[in-house]
């Protein structure tokens, strides 16, 4: 979020910016949590009374699923259902003002072509599969010798230089974040068949398999 942010008001601050958490169960709750810490102003939402009123004892602002569009904000970070981002919620994301979509819900584009609208009204994406890999990372770690958590925190810290990455391309190339961020995990898969030896079992390569 804050290399989106960062992107878009050209600093990484969420000092003074209002968000929007859709969803605010353990990811979320913990999202609205450290903006809070940073001084943002934090609207949370869900369909769920217990989280709620967890967010507002956290001190968020409790707004209902129905109308949490119709305050004007900065970020919007859908934690909660995916294809959220869709035909009718766009109208009402560009309603509000919002400027930066960045959160931890899965598959968050109804279709690719709601991710070419987002680029077309000029909002930064930072897309979900890259933002939200901190849980992939931290299981990933389990297979280097065991759970490290100060190691796993150092790879799900370089998330941050992955979503730039990820905006880099997309001005390269002139294409939408969305875009940018499989052909960045083309690349990074490509270099990893460079070095598909390291892998190797049986004269195999598991990449092959």
């Amino acid at each position: 979020m804050k290399a989106a942010v960062k992107k878009a008001f050209g600093s990484d601050s969420l000092q003074g910016r209002s968000i929007l958490v859709e969803g605010v169960g353990k990811v979320g709750y913990l999202l609205a949590e450290a903006a809070l810490k940073e001084g943002a102003k934090v609207y949370a939402t869900d369909i769920f009374a217990g989280p709620k009123e967890r967010a507002r004892e956290l001190g968020c602002d409790i707004v209902e699923v129905g109308n949490m569009f119709d305050i004007k904000m900065d970020i919007y970070a859908p934690c909660a259902l995916g294809a959220s981002i869709n035909d009718e919620s766009l109208k009402k994301i560009e309603k509000a003002g919002i400027k930066v979509i960045a959160g931890a819900a899965n598959n968050q584009l109804a279709e690719t072509r709601h991710g070419d609208k987002l680029d077309a009204m000029g909002i930064v994406y930072a897309p979900d599969y890259i933002l939200n890999a901190g849980g992939v990372i931290q299981v990933a770690d389990e297979f280097n010798g065991g759970y490290n958590a100060a190691r796993a925190r150092m790879s799900v810290d370089r998330i941050y230089d992955q979503i730039e990455k990820v905006f880099e391309i997309a001005e390269r190339d002139g294409i939408p974040t969305y875009k940018a961020a499989d052909i960045l995990a083309e690349e990074r898969i490509a270099a990893v068949r460079k070095t598909k030896s390291i892998f190797a079992r049986d004269s195999k390569s598991i990449l092959n398999r």
